[in-house]
């Protein structure tokens, strides 16, 4: 069981890049490509908007607040799994500057049991796809909350950056691609998570 849990959460990290490298696609952005090897999925496409039409985006179902440049494009993706379907939900946001993303997604409970460094690894590491290179990782928390950051390079050269962090059977994937560094960091800073 303990592997199944650890694929499908090495599994949905690549789901949120190739939402990021779509958004990037749909929305032609000039400074980034997708990158040659990625599998685009679904049909979103996000609207390009203008850098300082940044607002706070809420999610009640997801359970979480965020400033966007934006208003995002929902988007779910299920995961076919032994254990049944497991869905990632997706809010994208894509710029001329990079693309926004927010994604989540629920486990079975037992994933509550497993070590929540190992599991933040697994996450951190489906990141690290089809030639990405790490260039930083650290733990972080949020509230308490273990969670991860890394910045790693695409294999077409464009940098992402994510933040992750596990809430009892809840991954959250706070990441960008091809941003800026104070949007970033004013993207990072303003994920909370809410009741």
């Amino acid at each position: 069981m303990k592997l199944k849990i650890l694929a499908i959460a090495t599994l949905f990290a690549p789901l949120s890049v190739s939402a990021a490298v779509r958004a990037e696609g749909n929305a032609q952005l000039p400074q980034i490509q997708p990158c040659a090897n990625c599998q685009l999925i679904g049909t979103a496409k996000p609207v390009l908007v203008a850098q300082e039409d940044w607002q706070e985006f809420s999610s009640s179902e997801g359970g979480f607040v965020v400033l966007m440049p934006g208003t995002p494009e929902e988007e779910t993706q299920t995961e076919k799994t032994e254990d049944g379907d497991s869905e990632q939900h997706l809010f994208t946001v894509a710029t001329s500057e990079g693309v926004f993303l927010v994604s989540y997604a629920d486990f079975a409970n037992e994933i509550a049991q497993l070590d929540s460094e190992e599991l933040l690894g697994a996450a951190a590491e489906g990141y690290l796809t089809d030639g990405a290179k790490l260039i930083t990782q650290r733990p972080i928390s949020l509230d308490g909350i273990p969670g991860r950051e890394i910045k790693y390079e695409d294999s077409d050269g464009s940098i992402g950056q994510a933040r992750i962090f596990l809430v009892k059977q809840r991954l959250y994937q706070v990441s960008t691609l091809g941003s800026n560094t104070n949007d970033v960091q004013k993207f990072f800073d303003s994920f909370q998570l809410i009741p």
